[in-house]
């Protein structure tokens, strides 16, 4: 999913998983504002753990559901922040 970035693209799954420390898990929020693979790579990610509570009928985890959400809202933030950057 983020072949395309050797920098932070292993942190992808545990960001997602919510495995990541605090501290790692902000520096991986940072760098989401300035790599378009892993904004992609976090898109997919999203997306599959979306498809897959719908597929089982299963309901997402409570407390996967507030980082999805957040993960969510941080994606609109950045978009908010890029859009005034340009």
């Amino acid at each position: 999913m983020t072949d395309g970035c050797p920098e932070r693209g292993d942190q992808l799954a545990p960001y997602v998983d919510g495995e990541l420390e605090a501290a790692d898990a902000e520096a991986f929020a940072l760098h989401l504002a300035s790599c378009a693979a892993c904004r992609a790579g976090l898109h997919d990610a999203l997306q599959l753990v979306a498809v897959e509570a719908r597929a089982t009928g299963a309901r997402i985890r409570a407390e996967v559901q507030p980082r999805v959400a957040r993960a969510r809202a941080r994606r609109w933030g950045m978009r908010a922040r890029l859009a005034v950057a340009v």
